[in-house]
């Protein structure tokens, strides 16, 4: 039994975070992590099960029932955001699954910028909120650094704090990481696929193109 995932952007990132700890492939597509650590970091808030006996950890209490279903809630959830003390580098140094709730695991390429983000800083996230492809939340730092959020690190993703573009690195097994500042701050997050801002601008220049065409052939016309 383990946490079943369903999204077709996590695929891209998934490799990583088989690095780190083994997680089960049914579909390119379709996971299953059943590392009681993992079921952690992705910000897991509830357990469905039939018994208890398929709950990831001790540490869930149950809240209810959904028909033949349990429904238990993990007393150690934390809301989209997770800050770190420490770095590591993938595939260099020696990480074991539950570093990853407190060490910012990272790609050999991107350690020099990270490592001055690193600060004993307490995060958390007052709010969240997800329209469409937007996902806006509420950022509280005591005193600001690397952060990550649960969300699979594509390059479609960009980020701005405090309403300034702020740069993104894939840290933890694929997740999106990013600097914030000490205090409040406000994350906006907007998601664009691959391949759409080409498709619209070759679609715009067919268009001023075919406009173009039109009209030399009606001066072409006017001519005649």
């Amino acid at each position: 039994m383990g946490l079943m995932t369903y999204d077709s952007m996590v695929s891209s990132s998934a490799s990583d975070l088989n690095q780190i700890s083994d997680i089960n492939s049914y579909l390119p597509w379709s996971y299953e992590i059943s590392d009681p650590v993992l079921v952690d970091f992705l910000c897991t808030k509830y357990a469905v099960v039939t018994e208890e006996s398929q709950l990831p950890h001790d540490d869930f209490v149950k809240v209810g029932e959904f028909h033949s279903y349990l429904v238990y809630e993990n007393l150690h959830y934390k809301n989209f955001v997770r800050s770190y003390q420490n770095l590591a580098v993938l595939n260099q140094d020696e990480i074991r699954s539950h570093d990853i709730l407190d060490t910012a695991i990272c790609h050999e390429s991107d350690y020099e910028q990270l490592k001055t983000m690193i600060r004993s800083s307490v995060t958390e996230c007052t709010f969240v909120h997800v329209q469409a492809n937007t996902v806006t939340a509420g950022v509280t730092s005591s005193e600001g650094g690397l952060i990550s959020v649960s969300v699979p690190y594509d390059k479609g993703w960009s980020v701005k704090v405090n309403g300034q573009p702020a740069e993104i690195y894939s840290i933890n097994g694929g997740m999106i990481g990013f600097a914030v500042p000490s205090g409040d701050s406000e994350i906006e997050m907007n998601f664009t696929p691959q391949g759409l801002q080409a498709g619209v601008m070759a679609t715009v220049l067919g268009l001023v193109l075919l406009g173009g065409l039109a009209i030399g052939s009606r001066r072409n016309q006017g001519r005649s």
